[in-house]
């Protein structure tokens, strides 16, 4: 099983362009923060049979599993029915997770609020002071709303526990056509085993055409893949190193 992070997205409305997703770039980036590679996202409808088969492929494949979307009180939140099914579990109602709605919602609670009390039978619950109420682990997956605004407010309080050691990157500014550059970056590639290059064209800006990034969780190599190559390069085209 690879050591890295998926992201599920589910929700017809992302896949109708009703809505846009943000989630998974959001999430990309914290995860990144926290040293966590994240291998696949997927964005799939708001139906069970799917949601089950991609869980199931996907927790299978990678440590980690975020899911977004589906787990409000509406007909179309299906995810934690997705999830028991992947998980062949059947779904039960948490009299912790029902206590805390109602103290949230208060004398407002409604029947279809208690619907986000029914959670896989083999949830985990994570209590956070910052949350109002526990946030749910199924398997190796945790399940976030589809809310950005809450969806944020639930990883940040969480995040931590998928901390790692942390990447480290380095940024090369060229003037450098990409085609005439590709040599220089195979070379690195063999030089410097263990750090990922990445090569990336712009063509709306006169400062620089072409952003190298070394990467790695080794200073050392980084720096000294950095250093190859801006030796390798005529200075006059570098731009800039950050």
């Amino acid at each position: 099983m690879d050591d890295a992070a998926a992201i599920i997205v589910i929700g017809n409305e992302i896949l109708t362009g009703k809505v846009v997703d943000t989630n998974s770039p959001f999430l990309v980036a914290k995860l990144r923060d926290l040293g966590m590679p994240v291998k696949r996202i997927v964005t799939i409808p708001d139906e069970i049979p799917t949601i089950a088969a991609t869980v199931r492929e996907l927790s299978a494949r990678f440590q980690h599993l975020f899911t977004c979307g589906g787990v409000g009180p509406t007909l179309d939140d299906v995810t934690m029915a997705g999830l028991a099914a992947a998980f062949d579990v059947p779904l039960e109602r948490r009299p912790e997770l029902e206590a805390a709605i109602r103290k949230h919602f208060g004398p407002e609670t409604q029947a279809s609020h208690l619907k986000m009390a029914v959670v896989p039978a083999n949830a985990t619950l994570i209590v956070s002071d910052s949350l109002p109420w526990p946030a749910v682990m199924v398997g190796n997956a945790l399940v976030l709303p589809g809310d950005p605004g809450l969806l944020r407010r639930k990883f940040l309080a969480l995040g931590e526990r998928w901390r790692r050691a942390p990447f480290f990157v380095r940024r090369v500014y060229v003037l450098h056509e990409e085609g005439a550059l590709s040599p220089h970056l195979d070379a690195i590639d063999l030089e410097h085993p263990g750090v990922a290059l990445g090569s990336y064209p712009v063509y709306d800006r006169r400062d620089y055409s072409v952003l190298v990034t070394l990467e790695s969780k080794d200073e050392a190599r980084v720096d000294g893949a950095c250093r190859s190559l801006c030796e390798r390069l005529d200075p006059r085209l570098i731009v800039r190193v950050e």
